[in-house]
């Protein structure tokens, strides 16, 4: 889930970082598009590879993501930071 990715992103920065990220997060007066922004912005200075183990649960009938904030994660990180690999998915490799 977003959630989880979130927690788990929190754990690897700093304490300054990670406060001002939760904090973000607490916020009731912004956008899940806002928080994704600010979680994938607090991994730019980072090299990170974000394994998504078991995704195939996550998808719908159609094949796509249903977590509309892992979603919108996984659409952030491809436009910004590179290519996906997969093994499940033909023509990403």
């Amino acid at each position: 889930s977003f959630e989880r990715l979130f927690s788990d992103v929190k754990g690897i920065l700093d304490e300054g970082a990670a406060s001002r990220l939760a904090e973000f997060w607490s916020r009731q007066d912004v956008t899940l598009a806002q928080k994704v922004d600010v979680l994938v912005d607090s991994l730019r200075e980072r090299h990170v590879l974000v394994l998504l183990d078991g995704l195939e649960a996550a998808l719908g009938p159609e094949g796509m993501v249903t977590d509309d904030g892992l979603r919108t994660f996984i659409d952030a990180c491809m436009s910004r930071a590179g290519a996906p690999i997969s093994s499940r998915w033909p023509g990403i490799l």
